[in-house]
């Protein structure tokens, strides 16, 4: 069962309805059938998935497998796919949001988008994240992770050691969340509230706080890194971070700018990403 909304990523369109779910389901269970592979991930996942689910179990059949990006995957999540009896095999990937939906669109896209892991070894931040959903979902049940499109020992090596960095993190800091939209900022306070750090993505950040697309050449000249705003929203994003005892980590090309390193100390920054 394919739990994604429609594929132009329209936030309130579904490919199908619940009812049409239960007729399918009612079928299903007619036919013989007693066991599903669910897809589904944010920010797209398919407003009645915990009602499919309920309703797969509702009639005696169970989810053996689901395969997921991992965005939704939390405590909240898994506590509710277990109250149901759901204990299935998971399969997270990460291949980027949206991406298929580009990739569809431009002819000759799929051969050569930077995809699998060579996206996840060239965006550490994110790979991260879905290494943390992994294995936060182990508590649950053995888990196994598979690397796709692996063609030499040297990314294996790469990949492991981004797993070992992903239970240190989780060790050691426990669960965070990382600020990159102007709506995070204004909201840092309550989400202070519920992780033990921050990590402000300083790229995304920059570009949607001043309406331009980074990697558009055009727009260069206008994109200011150093633009007073994008500095009071990570001033606003500390202060409402220390308040509930959260720490503040900068990620992004502006942890490795040293003329505002200084800036940051000043600012109460705790930590700077530089790869």
């Amino acid at each position: 069962i394919h739990c994604f909304n429609a594929a132009d990523n329209a936030p309130l369109v579904s490919e199908w309805t619940m009812d049409e779910m239960n007729t399918l389901l009612d079928q299903a269970r007619d036919c013989g059938i007693n066991a599903f592979t669910i897809t589904g991930g944010g920010p797209m996942l398919h407003r009645n998935f915990f009602e499919i689910i309920e309703g797969i179990y509702s009639r005696g059949m169970y989810v053996e497998e689901l395969n997921t990006n991992g965005y939704f995957i939390n405590g909240k999540a898994l506590e509710r796919m277990r109250s149901i009896g759901c204990i299935p095999l998971v399969k997270i990937s990460f291949d980027g949001i949206g991406y298929h939906d580009w990739m569809r669109a431009h002819k000759g896209a799929e051969e050569t988008a930077l995809r699998a892991i060579r996206l996840c070894l060239t965006r550490p931040i994110l790979f991260q994240t879905q290494l943390c959903a992994i294995l936060r979902a182990s508590r649950y049940g053995n888990v196994g992770i598979m690397f796709p499109m692996v063609t030499s020992p040297d990314e294996l090596h790469r990949l492991k050691q981004a797993l070992a960095d992903a239970e240190d993190v989780l060790i050691a800091r426990g669960d965070g969340a990382m600020i990159e939209t102007p709506a995070a900022v204004f909201m840092s306070r309550e989400l202070a509230r519920e992780v033990d750090f921050f990590s402000i993505g300083t790229n995304d950040l920059t570009q949607y706080l001043l309406a331009m697309d980074r990697q558009n050449p055009n727009l260069a000249p206008f994109c200011d890194p150093h633009h007073p705003a994008v500095l009071r929203a990570i001033r606003q994003t500390v202060e409402s971070a220390h308040q509930a005892g959260c720490t503040v980590g900068i990620c992004g090309e502006l942890a490795a700018d040293e003329a505002l390193t200084e800036a940051f100390l000043r600012l109460g920054v705790d930590e700077l990403s530089v790869a």
